[in-house]
């Protein structure tokens, strides 16, 4: 199909940002010598992360790059494509962006700063980097994806936020934006933190949006319209993808 394994490697790379790991390189006929030489001439670069490299005109992403970067690092002779395949099967095998890095970073959602890259995993990666962190699930957590990116949904993320005790402050500013751009409905996230409250999901997503000041009747005004919607069979917004 290809003349060359670089043209393949080409295909595969536009296909994951315009990134692609030595290992991937390897797997498709391109020596380390070969490797070697395209980065002397100019075809591609390497990144911060080891054997790492990007295309040459691939576009750069600040906030994004680092997760890009990981996505790939941590099962380095796949390609992107054939892990999507196993993030919903049982069992399941990946990485998925979350918590405060799903908020912050993909979903461009309220005030936290990540102090770190987070991912839900079903098994802790063989890793020890201070800049990354891991939440193991045995089963998936609900996910889309983001520019790319395997993300939890945001309705995950709220719920996941508040299970691991994020102040009321913070998750009710990501939860106020996320109703506020119509990415999610007022009922899905009440129905996501019911999980993670004893079924009172309603009453603490209220709380939250009284702590970072939300107005009452705004709120009851989207509450009003999401039980209509779900009344009338229509289908809450999504986000993007």
């Amino acid at each position: 199909m290809f003349d060359d394994p670089y043209s393949e490697l080409g295909l595969e790379a536009s296909h994951q940002w315009g990134l692609f790991t030595a290992a991937q390189a390897e797997r498709l006929g391109v020596s380390s010598d070969h490797l070697s030489g395209l980065v002397g001439d100019g075809h591609v670069i390497p990144m911060e992360e080891e054997n790492l490299y990007r295309f040459i005109g691939a576009p750069v992403d600040v906030m994004l790059d680092g997760l890009r970067a990981n996505i790939l690092a941590f099962v380095p002779g796949m390609f992107l494509r054939e892990r999507f395949r196993v993030l919903g099967t049982d069992p399941w095998d990946g990485a998925i962006v979350s918590h405060v890095s799903a908020a912050c970073l993909v979903h461009d959602l309220g005030t936290l700063t990540p102090h770190c890259l987070e991912f839900t995993v079903n098994a802790r990666p063989q890793v020890s980097d201070r800049n990354l962190d891991f939440y193991v699930k045995s089963g998936p957590p609900e996910w889309q994806l983001v520019n790319g990116i395997p993300v939890t949904t945001i309705t995950q993320t709220i719920a996941d936020l508040h299970a691991e005790h994020v102040d009321y402050g913070h998750v009710g500013d990501v939860i106020y934006d996320a109703l506020m751009r119509s990415c999610v409905d007022f009922n899905s996230i009440a129905v996501a933190l019911d999980a993670v409250t004893d079924g009172k999901g309603r009453e603490t997503m209220l709380h939250m949006l009284d702590v970072v000041g939300a107005p009452r009747d705004v709120i009851e005004a989207l509450e009003l319209v999401s039980l209509r919607n779900r009344k009338h069979g229509s289908r809450p917004a999504r986000g993007h993808t």
